[in-house]
């Protein structure tokens, strides 16, 4: 199976419509086979969606690690004025992206990104479900370079499970942004807002 930040070229490219529900609004987007969560919105991405909702997002928005666009099509859809732009590794989930795109009638950048390798831009959210099965000197790498990204009062939004080091994480975060909070604690997941200031 392949996940978030890891390129595939041997992914087999076959689309399938899967439905998923956040604050009571359905959503049909394409997957594909050896995708990450290929056939359900997985529960971290579900709770952090539904966290979001509490919040105020505007402006530029970074989808990281987008996989098939979930979370940046289910936000453009939930938050009015948001510029979205999607970012991933893998050429075939940029491809399954661009297809929802499409089916859904949104626009957004899509680009083709090693983390922020390919990203010069700075935005007012960063959005992810971190790819824990990189490695902690890799997630320290994406998780300091999304601070760089940010603008002045910018948001990296992010789930990780408890028991995947959610607490030793918080520590870590806390070190490089100046406010970090905890905005929601579901099922054995943290969500986090870290601020630039």
């Amino acid at each position: 199976m392949s996940h978030y930040f890891q390129e595939d070229t041997k992914l087999d490219y076959k689309p399938f419509l899967i439905k998923y529900e956040i604050a009571k609004k359905e959503f049909s987007l394409y997957s594909s086979a050896g995708l990450f969560s290929k056939n359900h919105l997985d529960y971290g991405t579900k709770y952090l969606l539904e966290a979001l909702l509490k919040e105020s997002i505007t402006g530029k928005v970074l989808d990281l690690g987008c996989g098939i666009g979930v979370i940046g099509i289910t936000l453009s859809t939930l938050f009015s004025n948001l510029t979205l732009t999607y970012a991933d590794i893998n050429n075939k989930c940029l491809e399954i992206t661009r297809k929802n795109l499409e089916y859904s009638q949104k626009s957004g950048k899509v680009i083709l990104s090693d983390g922020f390798l390919n990203i010069k831009e700075m935005y007012d959210a960063i959005v992810m479900n971190p790819p824990i099965r990189v490695g902690k000197e890799k997630l320290k790498e994406i998780f300091t370079q999304a601070q760089a990204h940010l603008n002045s009062l910018g948001s990296l939004y992010l789930v990780i499970r408890k028991d995947h080091g959610g607490l030793s994480w918080l520590t870590f975060l806390e070190k490089i942004y100046q406010e970090v909070k905890i905005l929601d604690k579901r099922k054995g997941y943290l969500i986090f807002d870290c601020k630039n200031s």
